[in-house]
């Protein structure tokens, strides 16, 4: 949903990082390989660790996407490292409206 919020706005910014705006497959499996192997370990061994594990990894995963697809909205957007302002759609830039989705989103899981 975040996603087509944010591409049915004409963001100049919004395809600044190298790869674009899709998601290819490394990224794909990053974000479901903790979740899936934390559901697995919890099948096998009823750990609750591994549900925590498998709640917090979606949790980061929506964050993540929140932030990236809100943040893209933000008038003004800084570089934490630098302290410094940066361009919209910079990976690794940082807006009041993107910390905030990503709360909501993270939360919501």
């Amino acid at each position: 949903m975040v996603d087509k919020i944010k591409n049915k706005r004409n963001n100049p910014g919004q395809n600044l990082e190298k790869k674009g705006s899709k998601r290819d497959s490394i990224q794909v499996f990053a974000n479901g390989l903790t979740s899936g192997v934390s559901a697995v370990l919890y099948a096998v061994t009823q750990n609750h660790v591994f549900l925590l594990c498998f709640v917090a990894s979606l949790a980061e995963a929506l964050a993540d996407t929140a932030a990236s697809g809100i943040g893209s909205f933000a008038k003004h957007t800084f570089d934490p490292f630098r302290m410094k302002k940066c361009d919209k759609g910079i990976s690794g830039g940082m807006s009041i409206i993107g910390t905030l989705a990503s709360l909501v989103g993270a939360s919501a899981i």
